[in-house]
C-alpha cells in the first residue's frame, strides 16, 4: 500500500495501530473516531515513516493517561535510536532523554509581569 509516496505494508501498518491501541478499530473511518483515537491514528502513521527527525505540535493533546505514557515511552525510544525530536506542549509533558533541551516561550515576559 502507498502511503505519501511511501511502501508500506499492511502487516506493518497492522503493527502501528495495534502499538498505539487501535486495532479493533482499524476499519472504523476517522470521522468516526473520538479526538484521541484520531490521535493515536496518526501517531501510528507516525511509525510508520523512518524520519530521524520528527516535529510535533501538541502531540500529548487529547490523550488519556495511558496514552500519554505509551507516547512518552515511543518518543524515548526513538531519541535512543539517534533521532532528533522537536515538540511543543503546554501540558509540562517531558520526554526522557540523555540530551535535552527544554525552552519555556513566554516564561520571561510573565515572569516580569507577576
Amino acid at each position: 500500500m502507498a502511503m505519501d509516496g511511501l511502501q508500506v505494508s499492511d502487516t506493518a501498518i497492522r503493527e502501528a495501530l495495534t502499538r498505539m491501541g487501535l486495532a479493533k478499530r482499524q476499519h472504523l473511518p476517522a470521522r468516526v473516531l473520538s479526538a484521541g483515537q484520531k490521535r493515536r491514528g496518526l501517531l501510528a502513521r507516525l511509525l510508520l515513516r523512518p524520519a530521524k527527525l520528527w516535529i510535533l505540535d501538541e502531540p500529548f493533546n487529547a490523550l488519556d493517561v495511558a496514552s500519554v505514557a505509551q507516547l512518552t515511552a515511543l518518543l524515548a525510544q526513538r531519541l535512543a535510536q539517534g533521532a532528533i525530536l522537536v515538540y511543543t506542549t503546554h501540558q509540562g509533558q517531558s520526554v526522557p532523554a540523555r540530551h535535552a533541551q527544554t525552552w519555556h516561550l513566554g516564561a520571561a515576559e510573565q515572569a516580569q509581569a507577576a
